[in-house]
């Protein structure tokens, strides 16, 4: 098959790990990957206040899929991707119009994407409102 290697004994040379197929096949894998926005959810909740546009969390949501898929490339993994989105917020601190404005972002991307040879089902996800815990 196209992978040599998988598990823990494959080469690490790339950002995601490989894991032999769910299914049994032996000439296929999985990927899964998972990174975050770091600070610049920092950044886009400070633009939010200042400016009272949501519209920087669409931005955010487009920045956060496309380091994920430039990991991801990284193993040549192009179409048959899913997204799951976890968000963790104040809902006192943090309204719905945020949470709109991600997974429109995450939206447009894929719709975008489509075109071009990647596809990417989008998988639901998790809004925890996790109150006093997250300010």
């Amino acid at each position: 098959g196209v992978l040599r290697a998988v598990g823990e004994n494959a080469p690490r040379l790339h950002f995601c790990s490989l894991v032999e197929d769910p299914a049994g096949s032996s000439d296929h894998a999985a990927a899964l990957h998972a990174d975050g926005v770091g600070t610049k959810g920092i950044s886009a909740y400070l633009a939010w206040k200042e400016t009272g546009s949501t519209r920087w969390f669409r931005g955010l949501a487009r920045d956060s899929l496309v380091m994920n898929l430039d990991d991801i490339a990284c193993v040549n993994l192009f179409d048959g991707l899913l997204l799951s989105n976890t968000i963790g917020r104040n809902l006192q601190l943090v309204p719905d119009e945020i949470v709109r404005e991600l997974i429109e972002g995450y939206r447009e991307l894929v719709d975008e994407l489509e075109p071009l040879g990647i596809t990417i089902r989008l998988a639901g996800g998790e809004t925890a409102d996790l109150g006093d815990l997250v300010r």
